[in-house]
């Protein structure tokens, strides 16, 4: 399956007031909405900085920091449990501002082994901690991923299914019934609903 681009255009649509929780990669890049990049693969990348037998002091210690960024984010939000607007704007401005230093720290120097790790950082400054910004928006993904582990797991023992006929519709399937249990709506209601605007049609 692509993972370009034009596949979360054609999925989003137009929608514009959506936010979306993404990673750097080219096919997340899509127009529609507002983002959050991850951090998990950020922290990943950053211990292997650290874990490189290549890595040099300053590049250790400017790696804890950018590290501890992401934990302030969410401390913030513990210590904040109802922040007001403004509130929000303020954290999220100091600390987009401080990430925005740490990626120019290392992003204009060919000295560092934390160079590209910079230059990531200014890429997606802004939107590193939309979590602050807006209210109940996630920093990653886990929560999908642990939504969709038993279907995939079931996929990967029955063999899956043979063709994209068969697959289609399946993954379909599983697609609305996660999201009515998660908007907590009644699946047979649904199903009545599709199948009478289906026949209507």
């Amino acid at each position: 399956m692509s993972r370009g681009q034009h596949v979360g255009r054609r999925i989003l649509g137009g929608q514009v007031t959506i936010h979306l929780v993404c990673d750097v990669f080219g096919g997340d890049t899509v127009d529609a909405g507002t983002h959050q990049r991850w951090w998990v693969h950020l922290l990943r990348d950053l211990h292997a900085l650290t874990e490189a037998s290549t890595a040099k002091g300053e590049a250790l210690g400017w790696a804890s920091i950018v590290r501890a960024l992401s934990d302030e984010a969410q401390m913030w939000l513990h210590a904040h449990p109802q922040p007001t607007d403004e509130e929000r704007e303020q954290q999220d401005m100091a600390l987009t501002a401080h990430i925005h230093a740490l990626g120019l720290q290392c992003a204009r120097t060919n000295q560092l082994p934390c160079q590209a790790l910079g230059t990531r950082l200014l890429r997606h400054d802004d939107e590193r901690c939309q979590i602050v910004l807006v209210d109940r928006r996630s920093a990653d993904h886990n929560l999908v991923e642990r939504r969709i582990r038993p279907l995939v797991v079931i996929r990967t023992i029955s063999g899956g299914s043979r063709s994209a006929e068969d697959t289609n519709p399946r993954m379909a399937l599983a697609s609305l019934g996660e999201t009515w249990q998660a908007r907590g709506v009644n699946p047979f209601d649904e199903c009545l609903r599709l199948l009478s605007q289906a026949a209507a049609s």
